[in-house]
């Protein structure tokens, strides 16, 4: 824990905890990094919890990526109407210029 750096408050510090913990205890390094993990998804679907159904961290990647593929698609379609409005602006623009002159 005494590595010159203060623990970030919150989850970087239980990490932290966590990890000195399981070192303690003594486990090969491979069960030690599966065990980290899992403690940290843990601790993660604890604080980031969307709703009591989400469980698992999977899941909660798998909302998340729709939930972006979402806005990416209403950001593409905005620029499209805004895109098609322009077009037609000009056009009516170039229609007054010919009409007038």
């Amino acid at each position: 824990m005494r590595d010159g750096r203060r623990a970030k408050h919150g989850k970087r510090r239980k990490e932290r905890n966590s990890k000195a913990r399981l070192r303690q205890s003594g486990l090969s390094s491979k069960a030690l990094g599966e065990r980290v993990s899992a403690e940290a998804r843990k601790h993660f679907s604890m604080e980031a919890e969307t709703s009591k159904t989400m469980t698992t961290f999977t899941q909660w990647r798998q909302l998340h990526a729709n939930v972006l593929k979402r806005a990416k698609q209403r950001k593409r379609k905005k620029s499209k109407t805004l895109n098609s409005e322009l077009v037609s602006l000009e056009e009516q623009a170039r229609r007054i210029g010919q009409s007038q002159s």
